[in-house]
């Protein structure tokens, strides 16, 4: 092939030969530049039916604009020889780069990125790549990575389900090494094949070794098959977030996989951070292949013989307490609050499999759980076993009134204790019980107020008195186990800040001891049985896991730094055995997402399906839309609440705001030209705008000591509203933090009418509102619905799409008439983002069904 021509180009070189064709350099005469071409295999040439298939995948892939990604120019005939021309991409593979040199962890995570990139820009034209693999990824000299052959190993296939193992011509299509277990299998094949070989790459570029590869190609397919990589081959040093990446991509069945690359760009964004702060570690280079001594041992995973059994190698500190951990419940509910008998024989938990929350008993090595509560409609939750294991302390909405009650442990003698409280905990004899005012159910982020209190109930007497906390909110108590104090979490009542911490106090109330004081979200406390450590969840390693802090029980002082028991998931509801052995703890697991949906403004009525804006496992929440129906902007829930935008096709995704700050509910201002949102980032929640790149953050309220939340524009943009403990004000602009607010209504602002004449109320989910409407022409506040309304939006001047109790629904504001457009999980987190400027798209945020799974975890010494 060498100085031939193939149509106008001239072939001065070759670079290289694959199953899929031999890589030629060439000179195109015409635009005068050098190109590649990848000469198509004669047998594949002249398979008309492949070739209608690849020249279809070509048109696609020529579509694509991404620096990441290697451009494909044309597609040629010449001489009945068929070729690719494609970018040149001068510089080393990153294979070549790997077997050479060492990366940082700032060098391996930059890489990751531009990978990750380079996939979600395919990803989002509908190709998955198939064959990831360093050789496919070039190194330019400006550190720019270009990933090569999209796209080109399905067309190589016969169909979708043929095994890239077994062509006709008996060649090896793809990378044994790099292959998810799916394709192995020949199974079928999707963007979560390019998951599992982006965490196979990323794997390597971090520990320097491969994740799968064995000497021969049958012992590696058996590896990717039935064996976890080497855990123990990653520095210590590995921040958890990459740790934590890693296994939501190599994830054995692709249900279980990271659903969206899109989330792997942003666990890689924050592991920079924690890559900053680790003071670049760098992995040193060994014989023939780079690798790091000090990578021994990190987490050796074996595969346990029973299905939802886990065994962890007790080699690192961060692991070395957990000697096992087994799946307790698998039913397609949520099951939480688990409370084990003083044996660990026996486990009560919270369940909703049955319609309404009901308390259920199991033995733990038995397969039927009891339904203690079945013969009560309503909600039974939040189950406590006595010191004894002989009652069961819960909270109920028995006769009307939620309280605390108490009964056997296997459900008789029901008997209401009090009329308010939530989250009950025995004192260690037996004879009371601690609780909350306010409850707190599975989210710590979403509260009701800062007016937490914790009371005491006689069990016998019934009496009840108030547990002073010096003026601190408090919920979700815990008795030490020789009864000295109570731990407790609570926000800053003061500065209304959104830092959630945990404090004790003597058991006589008193003045509170913090346990924590930073900004990381840190509740569920749970003392251990012999009151030497304070167990508890916190985000404080990027999602939420189960830590724990040496503490002196007498005092509440920590003795220690907090210790990190798990990794993954969000463990909350935790609860010790006075054995001290077990620790059963509830695994959450949530997914909510923006969809857009299209709409008939006449009729009022939604038509066809929703289709996903956001994809993946994160929990997107206070969505809105621009108003000129060009961009969405929203706020990930986790260990950062960060604000995001992008395209309202899902494209063009942004990070406002990147730092440790609770930054929640974005608004854009009528000319697009800024963007609102409330932060805790100088205390207190105020309100803050930014322009919709996230530079120019400036905060325009003034009050320090106030929180406020919900910023929502008048239509021209002169006037703002915001809410103060639940009631809405509104100010003139332009000074904003030197007018006075002026009153408007109770519960939180939603949305002003087109017209800036009425504006719509919302309600959060700890504290409901009926939905109301405020005139600004009369003053008047009036009651249009007793549902609650969650995040409404005007659809006219008349009629607002709201939700309400997992629907979304249409209402006439004058008529009072309403009518339900899309249903959602019940309970669960729902919301309405906006409309097209037509009217004829309309943008919602919708939750998966939410799963939670009771663990038990047998701690070692």
């Amino acid at each position: 092939m060498i100085g031939k021509k193939l149509a106008h180009y001239e072939v001065t070189g070759k670079l290289g030969e694959g199953a899929m064709g031999a890589v030629y350099r060439a000179r195109d005469l015409r635009l005068h530049r050098d190109v590649a071409l990848k000469v198509l295999p004669e047998s594949f040439s002249k398979d008309p039916h492949r070739m209608v298939r690849f020249e279809r995948e070509a048109q696609v892939l020529a579509s694509i604009n991404h620096p990441n990604v290697a451009a494909i120019y044309g597609l040629e005939e010449s001489g009945g020889v068929r070729c690719l021309v494609l970018e040149l991409i001068e510089g080393p593979t990153l294979r070549e780069h790997l077997d050479r040199n060492s990366l940082s962890f700032r060098q391996a995570i930059d890489m990751a990125l531009q990978i990750a990139r380079a996939l979600e820009a395919t990803h989002a034209k509908g190709i998955t790549h198939r064959d990831l693999n360093p050789a496919n990824i070039k190194i330019l000299e400006n550190g720019i990575i270009k990933v090569l052959d999209f796209g080109l190993a399905k067309v190589f296939m016969d169909d979708e389900k043929t095994s890239p193992l077994s062509t006709k011509a008996g060649v090896l299509l793809g990378t044994p090494a790099y292959m998810s277990p799916e394709q192995v299998r020949g199974g079928a094949v999707d963007s979560r094949a390019d998951i599992w070989a982006f965490g196979c790459v990323l794997f390597e570029m971090l520990a320097g070794e491969h994740a799968f590869l064995k000497s021969t190609v049958p012992d590696t397919l058996t590896t990717v098959l039935d064996r976890e990589p080497e855990w123990g081959k990653l520095l210590q040093s590995t921040p958890p977030a990459l740790r934590r990446l890693l296994g939501r991509c190599l994830a054995k069945e692709p249900q279980h996989r990271l659903r969206h690359i899109g989330d792997a760009i942003l666990e890689l964004e924050e592991a920079t951070e924690e890559a900053g702060r680790t003071a670049s570690a760098s992995i040193p280079v060994s014989q023939g292949r780079w690798r790091s001594a000090a990578a021994v041992g990190l987490l050796g995973l074996v595969v346990g013989l029973m299905v939802g059994i886990r065994v962890w190698d007790t080699t690192p500190a961060e692991f070395s307490l957990i000697r096992q951990q087994i799946q307790i419940t698998d039913e397609p509910a949520v099951e939480t609050w688990p409370s084990l008998s003083p044996d660990g024989q026996n486990l009560v938990y919270a369940g909703n499999g049955s319609g309404n929350w009901d308390i259920y008993f199991r033995r733990v090595d038995g397969q039927t759980a009891i339904n203690l509560t079945e013969n009560f409609e309503g909600d039974d939750h939040q189950p406590a076993l006595s010191p004894d294991g002989g009652r069961i302390a819960f909270q109920s909405n028995r006769d009307g009134l939620e309280g605390i009650f108490v009964m056997g442990a296997t459900g008789e003698s029901i008997r209401r204790l009090t009329d308010f409280g939530a989250n009950p905990a025995w004192s260690p004899d037996g004879t009371e019980i601690v609780f909350a005012t306010l409850e707190v159910e599975s989210d710590p982020t979403t509260r009701g107020g800062l007016d937490g209190e914790l009371w005491v109930v006689n069990v016998e007497s019934e009496g009840t008195r108030q547990l002073a906390t010096a003026g601190r909110d408090a919920t979700q108590p815990s008795w030490s186990p020789n009864g000295y104090r109570i731990a407790f979490w609570g926000l800053d009542r003061k500065r209304g800040s959104g830092q959630r911490d945990i404090w004790t106090i003597p058991a006589e109330g008193g003045e509170p001891t913090a346990v924590t004081e930073d900004v990381y979200t840190d509740w569920n406390p749970v003392w251990s049985p012999d009151g030497q450590y304070l167990y508890f969840s916190s985000d404080r390693a990027g999602g939420m896991n189960l830590w724990r802090v040496r503490i002196d029980e007498r005092t509440g002082i920590p003795t220690g730094q907090p210790e990190q028991i798990t990794t993954g998931g969000f463990s909350q509801q935790l609860h010790l055995t006075l054995a001290g052995s077990q620790l059963a703890y509830a695994e959450r697991r949530s997914r909510t997402n923006i969809y857009a949906v299209d709409f008939d403004p006449e009729t009022g009525r939604v038509v066809g399906e929703p289709q996903a804006i956001t994809r993946g496992s994160r929990v997107v929440d206070h969505p809105d839309v621009s108003r000129d129906g060009q961009w969405l902007t929203y706020m990930i829930r986790g260990a950062r609440e960060s604000i995001m935008a992008s395209r309202t096709d899902g494209s063009d995704l942004r990070r406002l705001t990147n730092d440790a700050f609770k930054n929640r509910g974005p608004r854009w201002t009528q000319d697009g030209t800024q963007i609102a949102f409330y932060s805790d980032r100088s205390g207190s929640y105020g309100i803050w705008v930014m322009d919709p790149d996230g530079s120019g953050q400036t905060q325009i309220t003034n009050n320090p000591e106030t929180p406020i939340v919900n910023p929502v524009w008048s239509p021209d943009g002169a006037r703002l509203v915001y809410a103060y403990n639940d009631v809405t004000y509104v100010v003139e602009g332009p000074d904003w933090s030197e007018q006075t607010p002026t009153r408007v209504m109770e519960s939180r602002p939603a949305d002003w009418s087109p017209d800036g004449r009425r504006l719509a109320n919302s309600s959060t989910l700890t504290n409901p509102w009926p939905l109301r409407i405020h005139s600004f022409d009369t003053g008047e506040t009036l009651e249009v619905s007793t549902l609650p309304s969650f995040g409404g939006r005007w659809l006219d001047d008349r009629r607002l799409v709201f939700a309400s109790d997992g629907e979304i629904r249409l209402i006439d504001v004058d008529s009072g008439l309403s009518q339900r457009l899309l249903d959602g999980p019940r309970g669960e987190t729902i919301n309405v983002a906006g409309f097209s400027p037509d009217r004829r798209t309309l943008y919602v945020l919708l939750s998966a069904e939410p799963e939670s799974d009771i663990w038990l975890m047998t701690l070692g010494p």
